[in-house]
């Protein structure tokens, strides 16, 4: 009964290292003697598994793993290897993702180093995935808008911004939903929100409408854009004239010096 446990659990093993084998992206040669350059291949981001199987492992070999270019390649990869053994795995210690990875280099690239030689270039490239949304810098955008303001004004700019490290997946178009208000339409690139027609306060003092960024992916956000209309101040015209036929003058009024009487003065009649 032990026997056949046992047997068993060597056939669930073997099946394991035939599942690692084949799912690793590439197969690789360790050279001791004269180091060497490998490209192992190219996945998407979100990658997880075994990167490379590595084989010619002699008993004093004892490869391990560096960083090249890549700074954070140790959180990134591992090497699994027992002392002794002919083949190691190099495999991802989480999923690849490529805007962790762009800061530093435009690839994953490592050392399989010998314990006694050279060191074994290896480069892995990961392609960049849409994952990430446009995400809108404010939920909320308002402005106050003069009724007098010119048609083609820019009355406001919404911002949405995509994570993605490619410009193809970061790219971002922007659109009203409806209902459409019919003073205003959105830049589909910049963001920009321009009047398209007269506007008249005793007609409509605000418009409250939904614009959407949306990315390659069709992955999105909305954002809320209140417009408030100010009427036009009344003015008064400069040089106004004024009636000033209720407006009586007070008599005009003579004052002696010697006795600080006021005396009226009348005026000499002219001929």
């Amino acid at each position: 009964m032990e026997k056949m446990a046992l047997f068993s659990v060597l056939i669930i093993l073997a099946c394991l290292h035939v599942h690692s084998v084949r799912s690793a992206i590439a197969s690789t040669k360790l050279d001791c003697v004269n180091g060497g350059s490998s490209t192992v291949g190219t996945v998407d981001e979100d990658y997880e598994g075994d990167v490379e199987i590595i084989t010619n492992i002699g008993p004093n070999d004892r490869p391990f793993l560096e960083p090249h270019l890549t700074g954070n390649v140790r959180s990134l990869l591992e090497l699994v290897y027992t002392e002794g053994d002919s083949t190691a795995i190099v495999r991802t210690i989480k999923p690849l993702d490529y805007e962790e990875i762009r800061p530093y280099s435009d690839a994953v690239y490592y050392f399989i180093t010998c314990a006694r030689g050279p060191k074994n270039h290896r480069t892995l490239y990961v392609r960049d995935v849409n994952d990430h949304p446009p995400i809108f810098q404010s939920k909320s955008y308002s402005a106050t808008v003069s009724e007098t303001t010119a048609v083609g004004s820019n009355v406001l700019t919404v911002v949405a911004r995509d994570a993605d490290a490619t410009m193809d997946n970061k790219r971002v178009w922007y659109s009203i939903l409806p209902p459409v208000p019919d003073a205003f339409e959105v830049n589909t690139i910049h963001g920009n929100i321009r009047l398209t027609k007269p506007l008249d306060y005793n007609s409509v003092q605000q418009y409250i409408f939904t614009v959407e960024a949306k990315d390659i992916g069709e992955l999105k956000d909305t954002t809320t854009v209140t417009i408030t209309v100010e009427k036009q101040k009344q003015n008064t015209e400069e040089n106004q004239e004024e009636d000033f036929s209720d407006i009586t003058p007070e008599d005009i009024k003579d004052q002696d010096g010697d006795t600080d009487i006021n005396k009226p003065v009348n005026a000499p009649a002219f001929i």
